[in-house]
């Protein structure tokens, strides 16, 4: 997980102590078994989990957690399941890849940052629930010399009454223009051009003396590039 988690817990006064850190994998996948046994022995010990945080694409390794496994185990043990979907949530855009993601549609909430992967100007980031009008349960202040009721705009797109701060830049607007611009097709295709370095890149230290690879396969340049029997050069030379 991201440290953003860490500081999160000493922010909400829950504190890193009573953070369980679950282990990954040599692929950097969170080990699920490892993940329950961990909520069953911290409520035979009195405690009460109630957050897991999966993660869509990791820094370092690009690994995506197996989400439906995680959401198995969550909807066992009544635990809210939170995907950080910062920098690979960005794939949902590509029908070749999208696939990484399954099971984000369980998850109670996702995080995604539209400027990383698909290069939107810092900073453009979304916070996405699975229950409507939670965030203005958790958050309303019913502060009326403010946030009156008889705006002349429609009050479900005023984030003020819903977020944590009041005020706060239009970040969306960025990533709407760059969706208008460049479509559907457009950031499928960006995507999928990522994924397709990845692999030239990786196939280029492969042929060089004095590299070792660490990890052999990643989730982010998985596929071995080859796409329609069209060969890495043609692709660059496209």
């Amino acid at each position: 997980s991201h440290f953003s988690i860490l500081r999160a817990a000493s922010i909400l006064g829950i504190g890193t102590d009573n953070l369980v850190k679950i282990s990954c994998d040599h692929r950097g996948k969170m080990k699920v078994a490892e993940l329950e046994e961990k909520i069953i022995a911290a409520k035979i010990g009195g405690k009460l989990p109630f957050f897991v945080n999966a993660t869509c694409g990791t820094t370092i390794l690009g690994a995506f957690d197996p989400v439906n496994d995680i959401a198995d185990v969550c909807e066992r043990h009544n635990v809210w399941l939170h995907v950080d979907g910062a920098w690979g949530g960005s794939v949902l855009m590509s029908k070749k890849h999208r696939h990484l993601l399954n099971g984000i549609e369980r998850a109670n909430s996702l995080t995604w940052n539209p400027h990383k992967l698909l290069g939107v100007p810092l900073q453009c980031s979304a916070f996405l629930l699975r229950e409507k009008g939670i965030m203005q349960q958790c958050n309303e202040m019913h502060a009326d010399y403010l946030f009156q009721k008889d705006k002349n705009y429609e009050v479900i797109y005023d984030t003020g009454d819903k977020t944590i701060q009041c005020g706060r830049h239009n970040d969306i607007f960025k990533f709407w223009l760059m969706w208008r611009a460049k479509g559907e097709k457009g950031f499928e295709a960006h995507i999928n051009r990522m994924f397709e370095l990845g692999n030239y890149l990786r196939d280029l230290i492969r042929k060089r003396e004095g590299f070792k690879f660490v990890l052999e396969k990643v989730d982010f340049a998985f596929h071995s590039f080859e796409i329609d029997k069209i060969s890495t050069s043609q692709v660059l030379e496209s």
